[in-house]
């Protein structure tokens, strides 16, 4: 088993630490758990504004932090999607940018797969927690808050899940 690139920079540079007290990057704690946690966390609530308003704060501090280890913002760029990925959500990419819209597409999308397998094809999108993490990132990268809407899912039956970010 190899580690990424991005995951043994962050080791050699000291930023990640996972020992028996936990997971650290760039000294902020991280709580790895099982996906279902999540999910049904999620699906139990009511209003899912909340979980994206609380992702997107935190993952906008988160970074702020993260930016200024970076050398460059494609560096940045790279690195925070990279961290998306390995988080677990899935392979991002990136289809258009310019100003300050993006449009993205994330395969293999496992919460939105693990939705749909326990909850069934849904009417509407689920990604809450990760349009909120887009958008605190992209709020970061561009420098002025922007808001990010999933405009199709894995859970609806699409093959994969879309994302607009927009100011």
């Amino acid at each position: 088993m190899t580690l990424s690139s991005f995951l043994s920079k962050l080791l050699l540079g000291r930023q990640l630490d996972w020992s028996e007290e936990g997971v650290r990057i760039v000294g902020e704690n991280f709580c790895v758990q099982p996906i279902d946690l999540l999910i049904f966390l999620q699906n139990s609530l009511k209003k899912k504004d909340v979980l994206y308003k609380s992702a997107k704060e935190s993952f906008y501090q988160f970074s702020r932090k993260m930016e200024m280890h970076a050398s460059s913002k494609d560096v940045f760029m790279k690195y925070m999607l990279a961290l998306i990925d390995h988080l677990g959500f899935g392979k991002i990419k990136i289809l258009e940018l310019k100003e300050k819209n993006v449009k993205l597409q994330l395969s293999k999308n496992n919460f939105a797969s693990a939705y749909k397998k326990n909850f069934g094809r849904q009417k509407g999108t689920v990604d809450c927690i990760l349009a909120g993490i887009l958008a605190g990132f992209f709020s970061v990268y561009f420098g002025v808050d922007v808001e990010c809407e999933e405009n199709f899912c894995i859970a609806q039956g699409k093959s994969a899940c879309s994302f607009s970010v927009h100011p």
